[in-house]
């Protein structure tokens, strides 16, 4: 999970701001837009923001959250 979670992040900044192909909106775009039933965005992956340690609860929340995108339409 982790290795595919690496290579979107890579494709993503690797492309950005430009459009990723197969896309229909261009990724800056898309950020401008905010939050919708089809975007979340995320303030850390790992880090907890009041402790600013890494924390395990943190990375299950954001790989739920992946894993119900990637299961929705």
């Amino acid at each position: 999970m982790a290795q595919i979670i690496r290579d979107a992040y890579h494709a993503l900044s690797k492309y950005s701001p430009i459009q990723l192909p197969g896309m229909s909106i261009p990724i800056s775009q898309l950020a401008k837009q905010g939050e919708s039933t089809s975007l979340e965005y995320k303030a850390t992956l790992r880090t907890n923001l009041h402790t600013n340690q890494i924390d395990p609860r943190m990375e299950l929340g954001c790989l739920k959250t992946i894993a119900a995108f990637l299961n929705s339409k």
